[in-house]
């Protein structure tokens, strides 16, 4: 009896409309919704067709939370059944984020743009470089991904590597092509070095500077590259090595500070740890 009762559950699981057809914010929140999706993915002979409450498939469902394999083998009844694979940028985001590169390549190869872009205009390249996956990275750049490709706030690639603060991954994008003199010729050319900063990329702020970007520039909100990292709490060492370069601590933000007065004012709210720049700021501004 009980075995009836779950085979008559799981019947009426997978053919409620909340649940196989449309999108439904209210069923896609129900508890319920997540016992159809453990039937779905061990189900051999669900129709490809199935949605759950929040309108994912078995292809993107298996990348979340199944099998690599399963992914794939979904992904060609699909092809092969002639059913459109919905959201396939949300799947190839996701599918890079879990590092999945065999399912990744099966749908390279099936017509699925390495430029693509979901709803937040990220590029697959840009997310890999992101969660600084080399592997990923190189499969995605020997698919065609463009280097240069900038939907995001005029960002791209290497913007988000940095950020991520990965050195090897910003050297792989140097190594497969991305000139940095195109972005130091660029109106934000100081953006890589605030990018930098913001991943606490020491090797990757040497390079930049090596390359000649203008360490004293200064962002939309007025902040040197030394004002920037001492707001957001970088290491010591990118704070030591901006001025053991050059960087004028008697620059001022909008708020008429410098470094020191930054460094003053931070160091009433934050943690020392989080402040280490004792004995760094010496020179006497006006």
């Amino acid at each position: 009896m009980f075995k009836l009762i779950c085979i008559f559950t799981a019947i009426f699981l997978l053919s409620t409309p909340a649940l196989a057809t449309a999108p439904n914010s209210e069923a896609c929140h129900q508890s319920s919704n997540w016992t159809a999706i453990k039937i779905a993915l061990h189900d051999k002979k669900i129709s490809p067709k199935w949605r759950d409450g929040c309108g994912r498939s078995l292809i993107l469902l298996n990348v979340l939370y199944g099998s690599e394999s399963a992914a794939i083998k979904h992904f060609y009844r699909a092809k092969k059944l002639n059913i459109f694979v919905d959201n396939e940028q949300i799947i190839m985001k996701m599918a890079i984020k879990q590092n999945l590169q065999r399912f990744v390549s099966v749908i390279l190869k099936n017509g699925e743009s390495s430029n693509s872009i979901d709803k937040k205009d990220y590029s697959p390249l840009m997310v890999a470089a992101s969660v600084g996956n080399l592997e990923m990275m190189r499969l995605l750049i020997n698919s065609g991904a463009k280097l240069y490709y900038e939907p995001y706030e005029n960002q791209n690639a290497i913007n988000f590597a940095l950020k991520n603060g990965s050195p090897y991954a910003f050297d792989l994008l140097v190594d497969s092509g991305v000139k940095l003199s195109y972005h130091r010729q660029q109106k934000n050319e100081g953006e890589l070095i605030f990018s930098a900063i913001n991943g606490n990329n020491l090797s990757a702020l040497n390079v930049l500077l090596k390359h000649g970007f203008n360490l004293n520039i200064k962002n939309n909100d007025g902040d040197t590259p030394l004002l920037f990292a001492i707001g957001n709490s970088a290491s010591r060492s990118i704070v030591e090595q901006l001025l053991n370069l050059g960087a004028d601590e008697c620059l001022k933000n909008l708020k008429e500070e410098t470094a020191k007065q930054i460094n003053d004012r931070l160091a009433q709210i934050l943690p020392a740890w989080k402040l280490d720049y004792d004995g760094l700021f010496i020179k006497e501004c006006q």
